[in-house]
Order: structure tokens, then C-alpha cells, then sequence
């Protein structure tokens, strides 16, 4: 009798850790997580996102940010996070290890196809920019020496030094086959730790940098960023990038996040960035102003 009674205590114990675990670890069907990348963009991408479907639906949002650009789609697949900010070529690129599209509308085009196809997941409407890599240099010194685009640099390089992070020299992709495409032939080639570079190039330690077209200190160190002519860097352009059982969940969710196509375009970007860095503002108070400005939250 002592065993039945004792047996019952400890299946009544654990169907009682059964039940509260599950119930503490069932997802909220009235709480979408939204997921961000562990850099600037990527949080105030993240934020517009939430404060979008803040404003337009009753539903909860959670905000998981900071993974790293190589970490955040597994996350995304495992149903951590239900959407996320991406770019096209590192979609293509870096997580399906495709060769580079150099067509903007192809390869969206082709990530969106394969997404919905392979991950059951669906690239939304694009925000308007393109994150690339670029090279710049002090607006003054280029504009004095007739230096626009890539190829009138190519002619005009060998007085000049290149200052750039050592995995710029060494990627195929980015310095190796940009010397191949253009000709460059630089004076020097400097490796600069990567939150030095402006800074270098502001003092006149090197003429020219490499860069990301929608970085926030083009503003700040007033760079004119030059033409790739010869479009050597492919496409990054960012679209939110959802589940497809979270539209099937709600649907309503599409249209809402749409409302950021094409609503953002490089210069923009590279200003919400360097608010965020130079001007103590935080992402959610940047998303907040930026939307509230273009009429998408009240």
C-alpha cells in the first residue's frame, strides 16, 4: 500500500513538472520575436520592425538582438526568432554559398525563390538601400583631384595610400579582385584596425579607405564615397526576412512590414547610423523618429 501511495506521489510530481515546464516554455501565440544582427543598422533595423507591428496589431513583441552575421540563421530556422533584417548577397553569398549575382533584381529574385522553397521562409518587399562594401576618401581631396569613380582613382593611384582591415586584402572578393577589375596600383597599402580607419584618414595618413556604403562616419568625416563604374561589389540590399508559419499565423503581419519598401535609401541609412553613433540617441529613439517623419507610426 506504502509503494502505491508513494508511486502515485512522484507521477503526480512529475506530470506536475511536465505541465509547468511546458507551460512555461510554450511559445505565446500572441508574441512574435523580432531578431537583429550585432551591429548598429541591424538594431535600428530591428526596432522599426517592432515598433511597426506595435503600432498596427495587438500582438507582443520580443526583440532578440546582437547575434553575429554568421550565427543569426540557424536562430531564425530553430524558430528562436521569427524575423529578422538581411542582405541579399550575404543571404546568397554566405549562407547559401551561391556565386555572386551582380544583378540587384535577379538575385533577390533567386534568395527569394530559394528561401521560400528550401526554408519556408519569405524575403519581404526591400527597404531601398545597399549595404556594399566601398571605397571613399575626404571629400575635399577628391573632388580637387577629379577622383569619382573607381576608374578615374585606378588612374590616379600611384601617389596614393590605401588604408584597409587586414580581411580586406585578403578576401577574394573584396581587394584581390578589385586590383584585378580596375588596375589599382597604390603608393602603399596600410592595414588599419577597423575603428581607425577614418581616423587615418582624416589626419592624411592614407588618401583612401575602404568602407561600407551606408557607414555612419561617411557623414561625420564628410567622405564622399566613389563610384564602383564598373560594378565590381555585388548588391547587399536589406528586406526583412520572416517564417512562413508566422504569416500563416498572421497574415496581417505582410502587409505591415511592406510598408518599409523602399522607404530608405543609402544616404538615409548612413544618417540613422551616425545618429545612433555620434549623437547619443539609441536605435528604438532613431527607428522611432525616422518612421514618425515618413508618416508609418503616429
Amino acid at each position: 500500500m506504502k509503494k502505491m501511495i508513494v508511486s502515485a506521489i512522484v507521477i503526480s510530481l512529475i506530470i506536475g513538472i511536465i505541465v509547468g515546464f511546458t507551460m512555461q516554455t510554450s511559445p505565446d501565440e500572441n508574441t512574435v520575436v523580432v531578431g537583429a544582427q550585432n551591429f548598429t543598422e541591424q538594431y535600428i533595423l530591428g526596432e522599426m520592425l517592432a515598433l511597426l507591428i506595435e503600432e498596427y496589431t495587438d500582438l507582443n513583441v520580443e526583440k532578440k538582438f546582437g547575434y553575429s552575421i554568421e550565427d543569426v540563421h540557424q536562430p531564425f530556422m530553430e524558430g528562436e526568432i521569427d524575423m529578422y533584417p538581411e542582405y541579399t548577397g550575404t543571404a546568397w553569398g554566405g549562407i547559401l554559398e551561391e556565386p555572386l549575382i551582380y544583378q540587384p533584381d535577379i538575385l533577390y529574385q533567386e534568395v527569394k525563390k530559394v528561401y521560400e522553397e528550401d526554408f519556408n521562409a519569405l524575403w519581404l518587399d526591400r527597404y531601398g538601400f545597399n549595404n556594399t562594401y566601398g571605397l571613399g576618401m575626404k571629400e575635399a581631396q577628391a573632388t580637387e583631384e577629379g577622383i569619382y569613380t573607381y576608374s578615374d582613382l585606378a588612374l590616379k593611384s600611384r601617389p596614393l595610400t590605401l588604408g584597409a582591415e587586414r580581411s580586406f586584402y585578403l578576401l577574394q572578393d573584396a581587394y584581390p579582385g578589385l586590383v584585378e577589375k580596375y588596375g589599382f596600383q597604390f603608393k602603399d597599402e596600410k592595414v588599419l584596425d577597423i575603428d581607425k580607419k577614418y581616423e587615418a584618414l582624416e589626419t592624411g595618413e592614407v588618401d583612401v579607405i575602404d568602407v561600407f556604403s551606408t557607414d555612419g562616419d561617411l557623414e561625420q568625416y564628410n567622405i564622399l564615397l566613389l563610384i564602383d563604374d564598373q560594378n565590381y561589389f555585388p548588391p547587399y540590399e536589406a528586406a526583412t526576412v520572416i517564417r512562413m508559419d508566422i504569416l500563416e499565423e498572421h497574415p496581417e503581419l505582410e502587409e505591415i512590414l511592406n510598408k518599409l519598401g523602399g522607404q530608405i535609401n543609402n544616404e538615409e541609412m548612413a544618417h540613422l547610423n551616425y545618429l545612433v553613433e555620434n549623437s547619443g540617441m539609441s536605435p528604438e529613439e532613431v527607428a522611432r523618429l525616422y518612421l514618425t517623419s515618413k508618416n508609418l507610426i503616429s
